[in-house]
C-alpha cells in the first residue's frame, strides 16, 4: 500500500535458506510439452537477474500498489506487464544487459561472500560494486530509469509514479530528487 516505502521488494537467497511461510520463494522455471510429457527447465541466471531488476523498479511497485493490498501473492505478480525475454536477448540488447549485471551488483553490496561465484560467473570484480550508500542510489536510479525507458514513461509521468511513494518521499526526499534529475 502506499502507507509502506515499497510494496514489493525482491532479492536472491543463498544456497541452503530456510524461509517461512510469510515470504514467497520461487525458482523460474520454463515448462515445455515435448512428446506430450512435461518438461521443466530452470531458467538462465540472466533472465532470474533481469527480474529482479525489473521487479525492484518503482514502475513495477507503482503498478502493483493498484491490486496489492497487505500480501503480494503470486497471482498479483503474474498480472504485472513484465518483459520476458530470453538469455541470449538479455546479452545482446544493453539496456537488458545493464540491468542484468546492476541487479547482481546491488545483490553483492548487501553480501559478497555469499555470491561470489556469481561474481566470477559474470567476471565482475570487487571494484564494480558500489562502495557507498550514495553509489547504492544512483544503480537503483540508474535501473528505475531504464526500467521507466522500457516503459516508455515520459518525465511527466514519472513524477507521477513518484507521488504514490509518499514514504519514500518523507524517508528519502533525496532519492526522488536525484531520480527525476537524472531522468532525461
Amino acid at each position: 500500500s502506499n502507507t509502506n516505502e515499497r510494496t514489493l521488494v525482491f532479492s536472491l537467497f543463498t544456497k541452503n535458506t530456510f524461509i517461512g511461510n510469510t515470504i514467497n520463494i520461487s525458482k523460474p522455471k520454463k515448462y515445455s510439452l515435448i512428446n506430450n510429457q512435461i518438461i521443466t527447465q530452470e531458467k538462465s541466471l540472466e533472465i532470474t537477474l533481469f527480474s529482479l531488476a525489473i521487479f525492484n523498479s518503482l514502475v513495477i511497485d507503482y503498478i502493483a500498489r493498484f491490486m496489492i493490498q497487505i500480501h503480494a501473492n503470486k497471482t498479483y505478480l503474474m498480472r504485472l506487464p513484465i518483459p520476458q525475454p530470453s538469455a541470449e536477448e538479455i546479452n545482446n540488447n544493453p539496456i537488458y544487459k545493464k540491468l542484468m549485471l546492476n541487479a547482481l551488483k546491488l545483490t553483492l553490496y548487501y553480501n559478497y561472500e555469499d555470491f561470489k561465484e556469481l561474481a566470477e560467473k559474470f567476471n565482475l570484480k570487487k571494484e564494480d560494486i558500489p562502495k557507498t550508500d550514495k553509489q547504492l542510489d544512483l544503480m537503483k536510479i540508474e535501473n528505475d530509469c531504464l526500467v521507466a525507458k522500457l516503459y516508455d514513461i515520459n518525465l511527466e509521468e514519472l513524477k507521477h509514479i513518484c507521488l504514490g511513494f509518499k514514504v519514500l518521499k518523507n524517508k528519502y526526499p533525496q532519492y526522488l530528487e536525484m531520480l527525476l534529475d537524472k531522468y532525461e
